[in-house]
């Protein structure tokens, strides 16, 4: 039997209790070390057909370190992991060439085989320990798989308003395309939407908001892409708004005193400029600015008076007629119960003349001197200043005449010899001098006019 040495035997339990020792350091170890967690993948889909590199990314993939304190040679590390995808009926697809990289990503290979579908990403670590992520990666059709474009319902639309608009890429079968990323030419049959190029699509799908710029009883939109595959939408109308706002669709831009001017026509409008209706009776007060000598009525001749109109429901416009007898700009206002206001100017004209009236008298001047100025005005009926529309001849006379003159300057120097009015020239202004005291008559008068007089008081 052999010697064993007193020294090899202290040796050989020193190497046996170092071994114990290492394992329960691993054993340590491997209790406090983070448990494995798959957190992502990227990327998360691919063309069928295709070979593509994933990346497996988390925390805590171990490998496994092979160590033996007997031996002399460095210890090993055993990395092999592995890498699945499960199928939504639990078949399980080897991914390929899986590589560790650190404790916190794994990259592996999806074959070229894999058929489409939603799959689970399911990581084995060299340890064992594995976690599986739940829908983490998808095969989808290849881009030319579309075969056209389909878009969802559109309701009714408003003009020059934005909508939204959402289209699917989809194959022959109606599945949806993925992988289509592409553009979009867009048209319609008003030829007015905008934008007219959409897109990118993103996994197959489109939404965007476009416009259209004018009413259409009905409508299509048009989709193709680069490759020619073609959609269209069901048909739709596009209609004007909700009312934002009454305008004055007609307004005179001037009318005769005392006449029946109009029509003045309110029109109800959304917030675009188009012409729109009430969805229940919409009640307008009126007003005119200056007020005085103005009437509203609701018929052309005049007759029916009114302070206000009404649009009546499913109504766009009402009108309403005015009668002003002060010439001058005027202001007519209309105030609906639930819009803003709004207004339209209108120049009021004078009439033809019917009458002198003296607009300035003065009631006495003494006797030799020269009198402040008489002016005389032509009037219409309703006592607007109104001038002849031709040279119209005045006579100005005295009772009792004697002693009394007529001027056309203010020191009484220049002579009244043929006062008139000419075109454009409503009023008059003249002079008068008497050098006899007494109370003198002025009378002016034209022909197919009604006289102007006034009295004159000469005081010694």
């Amino acid at each position: 039997m052999p010697t064993v040495h007193p020294e090899r035997r202290r040796d050989s339990g020193r190497a046996r209790m170092a071994t114990t020792l290492g394992l329960l350091l691993l054993a340590g170890c491997a209790d406090t070390a983070v448990p494995l967690h798959l957190e992502a993948v990227s990327p998360t889909r691919s063309a069928e057909g295709l070979v593509v590199e994933l990346q497996l990314s988390g925390a805590g993939i171990r490998a496994a370190v092979l160590t033996d304190f007997r031996s002399t040679r460095q210890s090993r590390l055993d990395a092999t992991v592995s890498a699945t995808l499960v199928a939504a009926d639990a078949r399980e697809l080897p991914l390929e060439d899986v590589v560790f990289i650190d404790t916190s990503l794994v990259r592996a290979k999806v074959p070229l085989t894999t058929p489409r579908g939603l799959y689970d990403v399911r990581l084995t670590d060299a340890q064992g320990a594995t976690d599986t992520l739940a829908g983490a990666f998808s095969i989808v059709a290849p881009a030319e798989a579309v075969a056209r474009f389909e878009f969802q319902p559109l309701g009714a639309q408003h003009a020059k308003v934005p909508f939204a608009v959402r289209a699917l890429a989809v194959d022959e079968a109606g599945a949806l395309v993925e992988s289509f990323d592409g553009m979009l030419e867009l048209t319609d049959d008003t030829g007015t939407v905008a934008p007219a190029r959409v897109g990118p699509f993103v996994r197959g799908q489109l939404q965007v908001f476009v416009s259209i710029t004018v009413l259409a009883a009905n409508t299509v939109l048009h989709g193709r892409n680069l490759a020619g595959k073609t959609g269209d939408s069901s048909s739709f109308t596009v209609t004007a708004g909700p009312a934002t706002s009454v305008v004055f669709a007609l307004a005179p831009p001037s009318a005769a005193a005392g006449g029946c001017s109009g029509p003045f026509e309110l029109r109800l409008e959304d917030s675009q400029g188009f012409p729109t209706t009430t969805p229940a009776d919409l009640a307008v007060a009126l007003a005119a600015i200056p007020a005085l000598g103005v009437e509203f009525f609701s018929d052309v001749a005049c007759t029916a008076s009114a302070t206000g109109l009404t649009i009546a429901t499913g109504g766009a416009s009402a009108k309403v007629y005015v009668k002003a007898t002060v010439a001058g700009a005027l202001a007519v206002r209309a105030a609906p119960n639930s819009l803003p206001s709004v207004q339209a100017t209108v120049v009021v004209r004078p009439q033809a003349p019917t009458r002198l009236t003296f607009a300035t008298a003065p009631a006495t001047v003494m006797r030799g001197a020269c009198s402040p100025s008489f002016d005389v005005r032509a009037e219409d009926a309703w006592g607007n200043a109104s001038a002849p529309p031709a040279a119209l001849p005045l006579r100005i006379s005295a009772t009792p005449a004697a002693g009394v003159a007529f001027f056309d300057d203010d020191t009484c120097t220049r002579p009244a010899s043929a006062p008139r009015l000419d075109v454009g020239m409503a009023q008059l202004r003249f002079f008068v001098q008497s050098t006899i005291a007494a109370t003198v008559h002025l009378d002016v008068s034209a022909a197919g006019l009604a006289d102007a007089g006034a009295d004159l008081e000469v005081t010694p």
